[in-house]
């Protein structure tokens, strides 16, 4: 069974001791808390690490405007309503300086350069991993405790626990890419002088 926001919402409700929810509109104070807050901690807890799962990249469109000073060249950033954070720009799988001005993407790139952005997107809430679902729940319910239990104590221990299992969570995605090679022969010079 793909796992669905009102799920997601529900378990944190049910956590703090509180009604899981059928629908975010269904009229109880336990949904009309969780309409107005969930995608606000969701969109925050898939930018504070650079989750994979969570993870796009995208080639940029140069403008033929140039910027007015420091920059070479201009980018539109993309549009997508999904893109929460920018995180690298690329020419060659080699990261290069940037910055973003309104809606542009300013960087040092020539015409024939190939740029790509990494970004992150909110991802489909059936595509999360156990472990962020779980860290997320937990955020969610210290949320929750403070504003439908009015219980500060609650709170704090639930967000505690979020922070925890966050931190877990990073070390299991940390895992899940190719690890980088330790350059060696450069420390032992280093450590030589």
């Amino acid at each position: 069974m793909a796992l669905t926001d009102i799920d997601v919402a529900s378990k944190a409700l049910v956590l703090i001791g509180a009604n899981p929810i059928s629908d975010f509109e269904d009229g109880s104070t336990e949904a009309t808390v969780a309409h107005n807050i969930y995608e606000m901690i969701v969109e925050s807890a898939l930018t504070r690490v650079r989750w994979r799962f969570a993870s796009g990249q995208v080639t940029l469109s140069r403008l033929t405007n140039t910027p007015v000073g420091r920059w070479d060249s201009a980018y539109q950033k993309p549009t997508s309503p999904n893109m929460l954070a920018l995180h690298a720009v690329q020419v060659i799988n080699n990261n290069i300086q940037f910055d973003i001005y309104e809606d542009k993407i300013y960087c040092n790139a020539t015409e024939d350069d190939v740029v790509v952005l990494d970004y992150t997107y909110r991802s489909a809430t059936a595509d999360w991993p156990p472990y962020f679902v779980r860290a997320l729940v937990y955020d969610l319910a210290g949320v929750f405790a403070g504003s439908i239990a009015q219980k500060g104590e609650l709170a704090d221990h639930y967000e505690n626990r979020g922070e925890y299992f966050y931190s877990k969570g990073a070390n299991v995605e940390a895992q899940q890419r190719t690890t980088k090679a330790v350059n060696t022969r450069k420390n032992l010079i280093n450590s030589r002088y």
